[in-house]
């Protein structure tokens, strides 16, 4: 042991330099890892926690055309419940679960808390095991009775008990009848408060469409099958086989459906991106070995006299070689130990938020000890070939001189390198990509003006007073105009859909139920007919504005009537007018037909305001105002105000994180290379002190013994440029397929990563090199 300490800290002392780029190369690249590996935990372990995980499957009707319709009607869902004697349970969820304002009593006052509220049906609570920690699951069967999660318990009764509270708001009072312990963030399970669904609701309604069917098979095999006897034997008009299918959807497979309609889970999976940051992961960490093991490799023709006197005094290869390999693993540990610490500080950084799962050590024991175990690995393999190398020669041989620099070892660090700019050129362009999609989706026009507007989501004192509010808030100063509308606009992928009749043909439609002065707030130009009116709210049908998708597609003409069809009878509603193809959804989806509706005064029911602040007002003192606003209609309201950079930074929420994952630990990776490089360009300029003072005295210039170096490094560049643009372009094909609109693959990117690269990595040689180059070459040659 002593031994392997002395030659480790001659190596410390000898290469100082080069030692701390390794090891701090080493630990940045088992922190890379780590973070990583916390985010792809929280993707594959997505409802993997359920005991009955791999029995569990929601029920969908699979449309060709569109995609998979997860919300079904209720006596769809209960006959094919009942269709089969493989399914062990059925339970639903109401698929338009909302945010309401609950209220507590706190001391003599009460307090409001915005909370989402799900209605399912009792076996619901069976089939996702839920864990409860006062009460019981049951308790929801009795009507007005709830169930509470153990943060929301907290949130609304600090630590005291919680089952027989009532909790009140929106004209509706609740009893908790048991808490039950949070689900993790990667469950399909949303921690709410759940109240039971009405035992009559809807249950001979086959038209309405709003429940999620989750159902527990005793066999997960027979899915086929039940599918087959299903179909076979309903015997209703409307279900069309030659249509549309029927899709069992396993738990575990729910987060990647990427063509779901409809579906409660808004932040979707991709396997894509899951493969992309696990490669990621894996090549951050094999750059950073490629470095050790070039570290390794460049020093042996300096250790190898020292080793092979040891040989001669008596010591045998089998120690020598373990020795050198512990030398190499106590190395990576010390990387690890590093990154540990590295990992910790950035859990308290803005990285923390780029990462859906907790960063913080404790809560991910497991993936310590798998990090460690690889950094072994690594230390091994790093270290095995030198080890082997350095062992073999005659004692004889080298302690005569006769030992250098082999072609075979230059080709081997060579090659290790140019593997390394191959990973990091791809990287960038990667990078370069997403970034530019990134900004694409975020920066680029959604045809309304998204500045300076304010979203409030009401509560239903506010919904009941929206007359109120608009007159209170345009009192205010610095509140240019106000109106109200049912949805987000661009809040999200999916929207109630419409069918209705024109000219006997019937079409279907996305529908913005909204105030008759909501375009002229959101600044929507119409191109043709006119705009809504005010009597537009007072006519029994309501008004229409379509968009140029919809007029092309069933050739609409404004001042026609859209009527009912065989499935809803509806009083006719006018054509008012058309707009151009606005940005409703997100840049995943292709606009498709859809229209803004003015409805009678009586049936809008608006869940936003959208509040248009004057331009160049003090933003703070408008929010302010706002909120006094508010609160003076509904004293207990929990005032959250969002602006539309907020809402399009949530709707690519994982697009934006995942970009900037793969471009801060693809920049990781270049760093790793340049290091690489640079330990390399260390011991090759040490190598190399005599060749270049004889250059030098035979007239070679500090400039030309320069380009020399940076020469053969040139070449190794554009060979793995060429070897690592087919690679990025593959993978940013199959990225782009995730989006209906998207950026070409622009030229320009792939020049841009190469000058980047090739830049960085010139600079470093250079300025490596340049001290040796620029030494007297009387003292390198005495040296030698």
């Amino acid at each position: 042991m002593k031994t392997i300490i002395r030659n480790l800290l001659g190596i410390v002392r000898r290469f100082k330099i080069a030692t701390l780029l390794n090891v701090m190369g080493l630990s940045i690249a088992f922190a890379a890892f780590i973070i990583l590996m916390i985010q792809l935990q929280y993707d594959w372990g997505f409802d993997r926690y359920q005991k009955n995980a791999e029995r569990i499957f929601r029920v969908g009707l699979y449309f060709p055309e569109s995609g998979n319709n997860v919300v079904l009607a209720r006596p769809f869902a209960e006959a094919f419940t009942l269709s089969s004697p493989h399914i062990d349970k059925g339970a639903l969820l109401f698929s338009w679960g909302s945010q309401l304002t609950l209220k507590v009593e706190k001391g003599n006052e009460e307090v409001s808390f915005w909370c989402p509220v799900n209605a399912i049906t009792p076996e619901y609570a069976d089939i996702f095991s839920f864990d409860m920690i006062e009460g019981s699951a049951g308790s929801i069967d009795n009507p007005g009775t709830v169930l509470i999660s153990e943060s929301e318990a907290q949130k609304f009764f600090r630590n005291g008990q919680a089952v027989g509270k009532q909790l009140t708001g929106d004209n509706m009072s609740f009893t908790v009848g048991g808490v039950y312990k949070d689900f993790p963030r990667n469950s399909v399970v949303q921690n709410a408060v759940y109240r039971r669904i009405g035992q009559r609701e809807n249950i001979d309604n086959w038209w309405n469409r709003g429940y999620q069917l989750y159902v527990l098979l005793d066999d997960p095999k027979a899915a086929g099958q039940i599918i087959t006897d299903f179909k076979a034997g309903l015997d209703r008009e409307d279900y069309n086989w030659e249509m549309c299918d029927i899709r069992l959807t396993e738990l575990q497979d729910i987060y990647y459906e990427a063509d779901s309609l409809f579906d409660s889970l808004k932040d979707k999976g991709n396997r894509n991106l899951v493969l992309v940051l696990f490669t990621v992961a894996i090549l951050i960490v094999l750059i950073a070995g490629i470095n050790f093991t070039n570290f390794s490799n460049a020093l042996v023709p300096m250790r190898i006299r020292s080793i092979n006197t040891q040989k001669v005094l008596g010591g045998s290869d089998k120690v020598l070689r373990y020795a050198m390999l512990v030398e190499a693993v106590v190395i990576c540990l010390l990387s690890f130990v590093i990154s540990l610490f590295i990992v910790r500080g950035m859990a308290n950084t803005w990285l923390a938020n780029m990462i859906n799962s907790d960063m913080a050590l404790a809560a991910n024991i497991p993936l310590l000890i798998l990090t460690g175990v690889l950094a072994i690995i690594v230390g091994l393999l790093a270290g095995l070939y030198p080890a082997w190398r350095i062992t073999s020669f005659p004692p004889a041989l080298v302690l005569k001189g006769s030992y250098g620099l082999t072609p075979s070892g230059k080709r081997l660090r060579s090659l290790l390198v140019s593997f390394q700019f191959i990973i990091s050129f791809a990287l960038i362009i990667t990078a370069l990509f997403i970034y530019l999609q990134n900004r694409y989706m975020v920066a680029s026009s959604l045809g309304f003006d998204k500045d300076q507007i304010a979203i409030i989501e009401l509560n239903g004192t506010l919904m009941n007073n929206t007359g109120t509010l608009e007159n209170r808030l345009k009192n205010e100063s610095n509140i240019q105009d106000v109106s109200f509308a049912q949805d987000l606009l661009s809040g999200g992928d999916e929207f109630t859909t419409y069918g209705r009749g024109y000219r006997d043909n019937d079409l279907t439609f996305k529908l913005f139920t909204v105030a008759p002065n909501f375009l002229q707030v959101m600044n929507i130009p119409i191109i043709s007919g006119r705009g809504f009116l005010r009597e537009d709210a007072s006519t029994a049908g309501g008004s229409y504005i379509f968009n140029e998708t919809a007029r092309l597609q069933y050739d609409l003409v404004s001042g026609e009537y859209i009527t009912g069809n065989a499935y809803v009878d509806v009083p006719p509603a006018v054509i008012a007018g058309f707009i151009d193809d606005i940005k409703y959804a997100s840049f995943r989806t292709n606009v498709a037909p859809m229209a803004f509706y003015v409805p009678t005064e009586k049936d809008l029911h608006p869940r936003y305001a959208y509040i248009k602040i004057k331009s160049g007002a003090d933003i703070r003192r408008a929010i302010a105002s706002i909120g006094q606003v508010l609160t003076s209609i509904d004293k207990d309201f929990p005032v959250e105000i969002t602006f539309y950079d907020t809402i399009l930074n949530n709707l690519y929420k994982r697009e934006l994180s995942i970009g900037w994952l793969i471009s801060l630990f693809s920049l990781v990776a270049v760093f790793i290379s340049i290091v690489g490089v640079l330990g390399l360009v260390i011991f090759e300029s040490e190598y190399k002190r005599k060749e270049i003072a004889l250059r030098k005295v035979h007239g070679a210039t500090t400039s030309q013994i320069l380009v020399m170096f940076n020469k053969v490094y040139l070449r190794i560049l554009v060979l793995c440029f060429i070897l690592a643009t087919p690679v990025a372009y593959y993978v940013m094909k199959q990225w782009m397929t995730y989006f209906a609109y998207k950026i070409p693959l622009y030229w320009w990117v792939y020049a841009v990563a190469f000058i980047m690269v090739s830049i960085i990595t010139l600079l470093a040689v250079t300025f490596q090199n340049w001290n040796t180059a620029s030494e007297n070459p009387a003292e390198s040659i005495k040296i030698e």
